[in-house]
């Protein structure tokens, strides 16, 4: 999808589609974020502390993040 495709669907989608998008963002970077603190002093912590940042500095999805935010938010869940 390019920049331009991208802000017209954002457009068409309203405020709903970007609330939308923000709160799957903020759900996503909540469980980075305690999977990380989980995590001991080294490059694995490290390198979410990374993720979390391209996630809310520059909107970038890691890899990894729907695995990791799902077995954040079934822990929570099951607590």
């Amino acid at each position: 999808m390019t920049r331009e495709e991208a802000a017209a669907r954002l457009y068409r989608g309203g405020a709903e589609y970007r609330q939308l998008l923000d709160v799957g963002q903020a759900t996503i970077a909540r469980a980075l974020d305690t999977a990380r603190r989980a995590l001991p002093e080294g490059p694995e912590r490290t390198a979410v502390r990374h993720a979390l940042d391209d996630l809310m500095d520059r909107h970038l999805l890691p890899a990894d993040a729907p695995p990791i935010a799902g077995a954040q938010l079934d822990t929570e869940i099951e607590a």
